[in-house]
């Protein structure tokens, strides 16, 4: 369906659609957010840095040398699809 101008969530529907699982990246403010970087040499060996904690006041390096971007919760790496089955049965089971 064309409407002439493309928002954030067509284009998650679509990316869903066709199989790609991006995640949203939204993280609430008292979530785990552990390193989420993967070493490619290494078999996807992950950093295990289980959360962000800034190398010096105001950085946006952790301790163990990521970047913040690279510390996300579960719920930041989920895709729309997913969190609107999470979301479906939140409500099922609210009632």
């Amino acid at each position: 369906e064309f409407h002439g101008h493309l928002n954030f969530m067509h284009f998650s529907e679509w990316a869903d659609s066709i199989g790609l699982a991006l995640p949203v990246g939204l993280d609430p403010d008292d979530s785990c957010r552990p390193c989420r970087f993967r070493l490619a040499s290494r078999e996807g060996e992950r950093c295990s840095c289980a959360a962000f904690e800034p190398a010096e006041a105001g950085s946006v390096l952790c301790r163990c040398g990521h970047k913040e971007s690279m510390h996300r919760s579960d719920f930041a790496e989920s895709s729309l699809s997913l969190m609107k089955k999470t979301k479906s049965m939140e409500v099922l089971k609210s009632r």
